[in-house]
């Protein structure tokens, strides 16, 4: 109750409605168009717009079936998303509000953390250009790597150097900016209701996953 109530009260929820389509990626390439609504994808019911990521993540590459609403009709698209691959070293520079180049944490069993790199850890550089503490580009030149990861890291001091294999993450997307819905009751209660079913569901999943072994103690947080 209360999170739906704060989700109502508080929250700005984007639509399933297209704005605008990226260029290079699958919506603009198949020929969705601004103002379509994407109602279903594989058959499932879109209500919410992380239904959509959802739907798109799990495809894993493979081509899916986009049913859209335009102007009070339905048109079905057999769409492939498109694949954009990035790389991690595994390394936590905090959120938007305190993120810096100075390592906050380490992922266990990540790349960085097999090659010696520790919290607190100052970034440099990045492949030999410097970063001058802006943590995106940071994040931006180890995404972009073409292959090995190369850290010129502040520790105690001193300088030391670190040479990165990363782990190469797949990603899906159809390339599609949507819009944000109007804040009125009827919108604020309809989207509170899916999105506290949907963040219950997840919480049953979690709690699951925690006694199935899946996940650990220490990852719990939150409500």
């Amino acid at each position: 109750i209360v999170y739906f109530l704060l989700a109502a009260i508080a929250g700005s929820f984007y639509s399933t409605t297209i704005s605008e389509t990226v260029d290079g990626y699958a919506a603009k390439e198949y020929g969705l168009v601004a103002g379509d609504k994407i109602v279903e994808i594989n058959n499932k019911k879109i209500r919410l717009h992380s239904d959509i990521t959802d739907e798109v993540s799990k495809s894993n590459g493979n081509e899916i079936n986009v049913v859209v609403l335009r102007n009070n009709k339905q048109i079905e698209y057999k769409i492939k998303p498109t694949e954009v691959i990035t790389k991690t070293i595994g390394v936590y520079l905090g959120t938007e509000k305190d993120a810096s180049t100075k390592i906050k944490s380490i992922y266990k069993d990540s790349p960085a953390e097999k090659a010696g790199v520790k919290d607190g850890d100052i970034i440099i550089k990045v492949n030999n250009i410097e970063v001058n503490e802006d943590y995106t580009k940071t994040i931006e030149l180890i995404q972009t790597s073409e292959e090995k990861v190369n850290l010129e890291i502040e520790r105690n001091g001193k300088i030391e150097i670190f040479e990165i294999d990363p782990m190469i993450n797949r990603n899906y997307y159809i390339g599609a900016v949507f819009t944000i819905e109007d804040r009125n009751f009827t919108n604020n209660c309809y989207y509170a209701y899916w999105t506290t079913l949907e963040f219950s569901g997840s919480l049953l999943d979690n709690v699951k996953q925690l006694f199935t072994g899946k996940v650990g103690v220490d990852q719990m947080m939150g409500p």
